[in-house]
């Protein structure tokens, strides 16, 4: 049947668009509503010109029957269909194709081109009258991205509202044609836009990841050789801790670490104790001018206090963790307000680093001075870098895939996943001289 032969409820007249309800209906101008230009030849039709809604209780047949028939496709609520037979043997129906079904609840429209029975509430099924039905199929397609975002409880309603431009039945044949030829190369594409997508999303991380890893191996500069190299670095921070320990800052660590390198192997000496090979904790080669190091002895902390009068309170919540900086809000407390975490004493251009879920890099440099005395929580360890261990470049390497993958192998606890002093202290560091630290931080940064 041409459609042409199917007297519309919308038609046009003298460029305009009318709609005529009932058969006694005055005909009303519906320019306002109309989406968009259609070809001359072309109708624009409601849902119920085109589209004949099956009702299900007419064709209910009996479960035995349907034992019989062998294994048919079940449509399930969601409109889509599943292998075996529906439970709700009171609205059971066996359609012939093709037809097309939707989805009430889910908004699912399916092209069916094979026999099926449908057993649950929701799906309406739809027999075209007028129209190819794979074209039926991609117009209510096209309609049903209208209903997104919409706040409608009766999908089906809404696709009904609409108003469908509708074809020649040849041109609708044509049309289907083309979107055939055109949806692989679209799917195709939609799975490159998504790759796409994921791979602009996470280039920023993975780049920095590189820059990063990069930087720790001495791979990100050159390296200068009129540079101190670390060995006289370590020297001098060694000369630094006798005189903090002379002056009572800090207290001698008998268990302080020398890292050295003897016949292409790795070994460490830990305070008295004879030295030991640690070629397996070794993660990558480094230059010749480089030392391994243990964190902990590149950095101190200044202790811990009660707070005693009024102070400015740095906890996790104080940690901008996406840029890695403190909030400009300072949270002041007075001593009687303070939490009993609130007790590691923290200066200016010290590194803090959340120990409790440190995968969320809760960290940052103290880059400014408090209207109050600064104390952080205990959460934190407190890093400050020894002469010569420039705090930004040791910033940079905690951030570092080769660290980060470190704490998450030592780190423990399931709900609160942390990491101890002792093994935060226990990591490997790769310590460049001082002036390559300074050029691959500005490196790193630029």
């Amino acid at each position: 049947m041409n459609i042409f032969e199917i007297k519309f409820l919308i038609f046009r007249k003298d460029n305009h668009f009318y709609e005529k309800i009932g058969k006694k209906g005055e005909a009303v101008c519906i320019d306002d509503e109309i989406p968009f230009d259609i070809p001359d030849s072309w109708e624009f039709a409601n849902l119920d010109n085109f589209i004949y809604t099956i009702p299900t209780k007419k064709y209910q047949i009996k479960k035995s029957q349907i034992l019989k028939k062998g294994n048919i496709p079940v449509i399930s609520q969601s409109a889509e269909y599943i292998e075996g037979y529906s439970n709700d043997y009171n609205k059971i129906l066996e359609v012939k194709n093709p037809i097309l079904i939707f989805g009430d609840h889910t908004k699912n429209i399916k092209f069916v081109d094979f026999n099926f029975i449908v057993g649950a509430d929701g799906v309406k099924i739809l027999k075209p009258i007028i129209l190819f039905p794979q074209f039926a199929f991609y117009l209510l397609n096209f309609s049903k991205i209208n209903m997104r975002n919409r706040g409608y409880s009766r999908h089906f309603q809404f696709l009904k509202d609409i108003y469908y431009p509708i074809p020649p039945f040849n041109e609708q044949k044509r049309i289907v044609k083309k979107i055939q030829e055109f949806l692989p190369l679209i799917e195709k594409y939609n799975r490159l836009e998504d790759k796409l997508g994921k791979l602009n999303q996470e280039f920023p991380n993975k780049i920095k990841d590189s820059i990063l890893q990069y930087a720790i191996q001495g791979k990100l500069v050159p390296q200068n050789s009129d540079d101190e190299p670390a060995s006289v670095l370590l020297e001098k921070i060694r000369e630094e801790k006798e005189q903090l320990i002379k002056e009572k800052k800090i207290k001698r660590n008998k268990k302080e670490s020398f890292i050295f390198k003897e016949n292409n192997h790795f070994f460490e000496k830990i305070g008295n104790k004879e030295s030991v090979c640690i070629d397996d904790e070794i993660p990558f080669e480094i230059p010749e001018s480089w030392k391994w190091c243990r964190l902990g002895d590149l950095v101190y902390n200044f202790g811990q206090k009660k707070p005693d009068k009024t102070f400015s309170y740095v906890d996790v919540s104080s940690i901008d963790n996406k840029n890695l900086k403190l909030s400009n809000q300072e949270n002041i407390l007075t001593k009687d307000e303070a939490p009993s975490r609130a007790r590691k004493i923290i200066k200016k251009d010290t590194i803090i680093y959340s120990t409790v879920r440190p995968y969320l890099l809760n960290m940052c440099i103290i880059d400014k001075e408090f209207s109050h005395e600064p104390i952080a929580s205990t959460a934190f360890a407190i890093l400050n870098p020894f002469t010569g261990v420039y705090n930004k470049y040791l910033f940079y390497y905690l951030q570092s895939p080769t660290f980060i993958n470190y704490v998450n192998n030592v780190m423990s606890g399931v709900a609160y996943p942390a990491i101890n002093d002792k093994k935060l202290y226990n990591s490997l560091i790769s310590l460049p001289p001082l002036e390559e630290q300074r050029r691959i931080v500005k490196m790193i940064e630029q």
